[in-house]
């Protein structure tokens, strides 16, 4: 098996000539488009030249426009383009672009390498999930819904998924997508702080300051927990380079110290949670205990549910209708939250409690993908109700682990946990067999990372978004990469 980088281009065959014709070409458009917009006053065909020049980039040399999807995340912003479509700008046009090059790449170009990752436990495990999806939108309760997110899933699984096991070989390789998806986000934090700063740092402000580039506190505070321990793991190797030197070691400590105040100022309990988490998590990673941590969380899981639902025990935590509120500071909010009284916690409750219903009610292949919100509001128990519980933003479960269960049934739902599971199982096994300490380093930065999404998953539905989805993906691959350069190693 190869580890070797290589220039990865759609064609293998010497295509220097066809790269000189398609750019000459190219100039002629770009110089023409430039001269019809402003002769005609019709500047958005300047957009033209930008596109075309990314596909250039795209055809000659993928990788290059590979990474620059990294740079993008952090500054794309969300888009409602009216008839219930949404999109990312400029993240999205380059996830779609760049599944089309996977596809095309997929077809003409075979590698042992690739072919190893391709068919590596995680890897099944993932295209099962993704066939099971497939089948839970040919069944779905709400066809077009389920197709649209089908397809959305795919240009997520593509590019971060399929395309990091195509090009990313060599440590160098990983710290370079960090670096690309740091220096944009390091400064919108310090550009939110500032901003937040300004409005004395009120919990009331907290979203205002947040845009456009966050939809919300909860997504701002998500990427920044997500990245904190690889960002750390990069760090520690010093491996992060800018301009060929490594990144000085005060730059690398403000830098965590600025993601740090980052979440603690978007006032995010699941984020601030995340984080502890994850800390506990490296000391059971440290000492094998992560299947028995597994174990016991699945089984406190399911003897709290088997608690709740024993003669409909849940109802007697039903919310007072009045007293569950939004809270303007974040003390409150705390203690709203352990006495029922905060109305985003209770609304998840209410939601929670119609997804169990759900799922038992169609428990096959489930209402289909991305159809929660359509068909929830019947499974609903009035006594949970909050004065949110109309959902006019059209938000979903709140709860991805169990949206998965809902929406693609009790198959689908175990598929995706197995899926879960295996990543941190694996993750663990790869940490204490490697005997590269820099490997064991990112590797255990990777666990964390995706401990920290799955801790999110909890209570947020955020695999399909570009500021979460897209890491969780990555690192999932990046894992597989380790685990094959260990075997490979292993046999040499």
């Amino acid at each position: 098996m190869e580890f070797n980088q290589e220039i990865v281009t759609l064609f293998h065959p010497d295509i220097n000539a066809a790269q000189r014709w398609f750019f000459s070409i190219l100039s002629v458009v770009i110089l023409g488009t430039i001269i019809v917009a402003f002769v005609t006053d019709q500047l958005l065909l300047l957009g033209l030249p930008a596109l075309l020049l990314v596909l250039f980039i795209g055809i000659v040399d993928f990788a290059k426009l590979y990474f620059l999807l990294y740079a993008s995340i952090p500054l794309s912003i969300a888009l409602e383009l009216g008839g219930g479509f949404s999109t990312d700008i400029p993240s999205e046009p380059l996830m779609i672009g760049l599944s089309g090059i996977s596809t095309l790449y997929l077809l003409t170009n075979r590698s042992p390498g690739f072919s190893a990752f391709i068919r590596h436990p995680i890897s099944i495990l993932l295209f099962l999930h993704i066939g099971w999806t497939l089948i839970a939108t040919i069944n779905s309760s709400y066809p077009w819904i389920s197709w649209k997110f089908f397809l959305a899933k795919m240009w997520y699984i593509l590019p971060f998924y399929i395309l990091t096991g195509i090009l990313i070989r060599r440590n160098k390789d990983i710290y370079k997508i960090i670096e690309y998806v740091l220096v944009p986000l390091v400064i919108l934090v310090g550009i939110i702080l500032f901003r937040h700063a300004g409005e004395g740092f009120s919990f009331k402000s907290v979203n205002f300051v947040m845009g456009p580039w966050f939809i919300n506190h909860v997504m701002y505070a998500a990427i920044l927990v997500t990245l904190f321990p690889i960002v750390f793991a990069c760090f520690r190797n010093q491996g992060l380079q800018l301009s060929q030197k490594d990144w000085p070691a005060l730059v690398r400590i403000s830098i965590l110290l600025l993601f740090l105040a980052g979440i603690l100022h978007s006032y995010t309990r699941a984020a601030m949670v995340a984080l502890a988490i994850a800390i506990v998590s490296y000391y059971i990673i440290r000492n094998r205990w992560i299947t028995q941590s597994i174990v016991f969380a699945i089984v406190a899981i399911l003897i709290g549910f088997n608690y709740l639902t024993n003669n409909n025990q849940y109802l007697q935590y039903a919310p007072e209708y009045t007293k569950a509120i939004s809270h303007q500071k974040f003390d409150r909010l705390l203690e709203a939250t352990t006495q029922g009284e905060d109305v985003s916690t209770m609304e998840r409750a209410h939601r929670w409690i119609a997804g169990i219903r759900m799922a038992i009610d169609k428990p096959i292949s489930g209402f289909g993908p991305g159809c929660f919100y359509s068909a929830y509001k019947p499974y609903t128990v009035r006594s949970f109700q909050t004065y949110v519980s109309n959902n006019p933003e059209k938000s979903g479960i709140h709860n991805y682990f169990l949206m998965v269960f809902v929406e693609q049934g009790i198959p689908g739902g175990i598929i995706f946990l197995i899926f879960s599971i295996t990543l941190l199982i694996y993750g663990q096994r790869i940490y204490h067999q490697s005997r590269n300490p820099q490997d064991r380093v990112i590797v255990m930065g990777l666990i964390l990372s995706i401990i920290s999404i799955d801790a999110l998953l909890l209570i947020n539905d955020l695999i399909e978004t570009d500021k979460v989805g897209a890491f969780y993906f990555t690192f999932a691959a990046i894992m597989v990469i380790m685990d094959n350069r260990l075997r490979f190693q292993s046999s040499n």
